[in-house]
């Protein structure tokens, strides 16, 4: 770069002979923080040590998959329904087979889920109202706590059915349920007495007077802690009713005990978000730690090895380390908020549309422009002085007619078309724009019957396509204005080995190449598969080799057939034309939701993790630059010709205000 004073020493004629430099169009970034999507409350979660898998259930009627492999990421998004009523309690099973499979209790209905497929094996209705649940692995039985009564449902490996009940609960009302150490009795709390269960004779053996009972902790053999609306918490001897020890250290109800693998620690947490830790020291229990990393009730807790994890109403996950919990100068925490997957879409057009889908409801925006000729007064949105000519505004809020909650939404580069998808249907609508009003108006595509069973659709960057992949190990490809399917193709592999073929992998995310020639997809079997769409006589796809990590994001180099796979370990690109690894770098620190290119350097890709950037070469086998960019929690990153849309979260400015109040703690003495 040429100072002023060396420029200023130069000739005219010598400035005139300097050769013309052409700058790349300048590239904006629209930082968009309108979106519909909100993050929702935790109520239950459960850990499968086999699997390295975190089963998270919500408010939402969802239950999420997360992975610990390396860095904590999520894999995908099970179920939800605008019927359907919050996720009470996830328990990890094991099939005839041996296979996990995952189940999920609502207020009345309980669902198996095929973790390998991340398909519903069974739904069951339930007899009466659920208001807890808890699963004996060694007995395969789960115990549900009704308004009035304690039921039975057994699981044979394949199915899970009623199979019988306790004596109705009189003169208190139901709260908590969970089974003793023997796997043989079951604990059940109330409004003013605990009651235990023995499951030889089917009846009630013991019923202990208590206050109101808000959550239960088996902490030994005979020993359990019990939580208490007034924040209380006691250690009671279940084999003959007697209160070993009392404490209050907390003065909102208690909703979550957890002990550790060893017994000599439980943490307990509840309204007061609050977790307080008890260690027991020479046949006495003894509080020995408290902390506060979370803003609101604390509703669930389970341990990851060495690890708390607690969930609420703050809606994230937080991981403490249980060694260091007792430290005065606080335990090391980390927090992990939830995120969308494959939500949102945009267009390559001028103005941009962006497509957003949250629920069963989708919305489509109009994304402002600013005016680089005019320089306002204040500081505007975009965070400029520049003026805006066009103000981002609303075109479309559609709602889904089916109650099944929307896993993918794409939109065709020319903004002419959309499509959704939910577990069971994919649908097709086509924009219409009216040129004297301005106003828009969408139709419905009827899409041919072999195609209903999709349950994920991607455009091709001409517009002309759209690739859906069903939970039929299908692969089509639709031809828009002819309205057929002109090709085929199925997603089992030639290569696969050691497939299971009565195992129908779900497709969780798909992506394009520029030329519309290849399609990849991340299967629920943590494969990755490319296709030739184009040509419709090679039928056999091509699996790329297992890296031995669960990939998590794909990325087709703009101008050559390069497949860029995103793993916990790894960022590799692949030439999926000669079927050959061309480059491997290390993975960054954090989980990578999504990859752009940089649109100021061709030859970079663009890292975007919730809330940080990095930048890395695309075939040369460098380190990650980080950039100075700093995002409040990115949900979304597309690019748009030479522009970039971020959709950008706020925590604090936007989830905090819409959660109901928290709790505060109550200071004693002082001001």
């Amino acid at each position: 770069m040429v100072s002023k004073k060396q420029s200023s020493s130069k000739t005219k004629d010598a400035v005139d002979q300097q050769p013309q430099i052409i700058t790349p169009a300048q590239t904006k970034l629209h930082k968009c923080s309108f979106s519909s999507w909100r993050p929702s409350a935790i109520n239950a979660m459960s850990y499968n040590d086999d699997l390295g898998y975190v089963a998270v259930g919500r408010d939402d009627s969802t239950v999420e998959i997360w992975s610990l492999e390396k860095n904590f990421f999520l894999l995908n998004t099970l179920g939800g329904s605008k019927f359907d009523s919050p996720i009470l309690n996830v328990a990890w099973l094991k099939s005839s087979k041996d296979n996990s499979v995952l189940l999920s209790v609502t207020e009345n209905k309980l669902t198996l889920w095929d973790i390998n497929t991340f398909t519903i094996i069974k739904e069951l209705g339930t007899i009466g109202n659920i208001k807890a649940a808890s699963f004996n692995s060694t007995l395969n039985l789960l115990s549900v706590l009704t308004n009035d009564c304690v039921q039975l449902y057994s699981y044979d490996g394949e199915t899970i059915q009623y199979q019988s009940s306790f004596p109705k609960i009189s003169n208190s009302i139901p709260t908590f349920i969970t089974w003793a150490n023997d796997h043989k009795t079951i604990l059940c709390g109330t409004s003013n007495q605990l009651v235990v269960f023995k499951l030889e004779s089917m009846r009630s053996i013991l019923n202990v007077s208590t206050e109101y009972i808000t959550s239960i902790g088996v902490i030994s053999d005979k020993h359990v802690a019990c939580g208490f609306n007034n924040g209380f918490l006691s250690i009671i001897d279940f084999e003959f009713g007697s209160v070993v020890q009392e404490f209050r250290n907390l003065h909102a109800p208690i909703r979550a005990i957890q002990a550790t693998q060893s017994g000599d620690r439980i943490f307990v947490g509840g309204d007061e978000a609050n977790i307080v830790s008890y260690q027991y020291v020479n046949g006495r229990w003894a509080p020995n730690g408290q902390h506060k990393r979370d803003s609101h009730d604390i509703r669930c807790m389970t341990m990851v090895g060495s690890m708390l994890v607690s969930g609420g109403v703050s809606t994230k996950i937080i991981f403490y380390q249980s060694e260091t919990f007792s430290n005065l100068l606080g335990a090391s925490f980390a927090k992990h908020p939830q995120y969308p997957k494959n939500n949102f879409a945009v267009t390559q057009t001028n103005p941009i549309l962006l497509i957003e889908s949250s629920k069963t409801s989708i919305h489509l925006w109009s994304l402002g422009e600013p005016d680089s000729t005019t320089l306002s007064d204040e500081i505007q949105p975009n965070g400029t002085y520049l003026a805006l000519s066009k103000k981002t505004k609303k075109l479309l809020q559609f709602e889904s007619k089916s109650p099944l909650f929307i896993e993918s939404v794409d939109i065709s580069s020319d903004g002419k078309y959309f499509t959704y998808s939910n577990r069971q249907n994919s649908f097709l609508y086509s924009i219409d724009t009216n040129s004297e009003t301005n106003q828009i108006s969408i139709k419905k595509i009827q899409l041919p019957e072999q195609l209903n069973n999709s349950c994920i659709a991607k455009f091709t960057k001409d517009s002309l396509n759209i690739v859906f992949a069903s939970n039929s190990d299908q692969v089509y490809i639709y031809n828009i204005q002819q309205q057929t399917v002109t090709i085929t193709k199925s997603t089992n592999a030639n290569n696969n080995e050691n497939d299971d073929s009565n195992a129908a992998p779900k497709p969780i995310q798909i992506e394009i190449d520029s030329f519309g020639q290849y399609c990849a997809l991340i299967d629920s079997m943590k494969q990755v598969i490319v296709f030739d769409i184009a040509n419709p006589t090679t039928t056999t796809p091509y699996k790329l080799p297992n890296s031995n990590s669960i990939p998590t994001k794909l990325f087709f180099h703009p101008q050559f057939p390069i497949l860029y796979t995103y793993s916990s370990f790894s960022l590799t690109g692949f030439d999926v034309r000669q079927l050959k690894m061309v480059s491997c770098i290390d993975s960054t620190n954090q989980p990578v939701h999504f990859i752009t290119n940089n649109p100021n350097d061709q030859n970079e890709l663009l890292l975007w993790s919730r809330n940080s950037l990095s930048k890395v070469s695309k075939m040369e086998v460098t380190g990650y630059v980080n950039s100075d960019a700093v995002f409040e929690e990115t949900i979304f990153a597309a690019q748009s010709q030479n522009d970039i849309v971020v959709v950008d979260l706020s925590y604090n400015e936007q989830v905090l205000p819409s959660l109901p109040e928290a709790i505060k703690t109550k200071k004693f003495g002082g001001q």
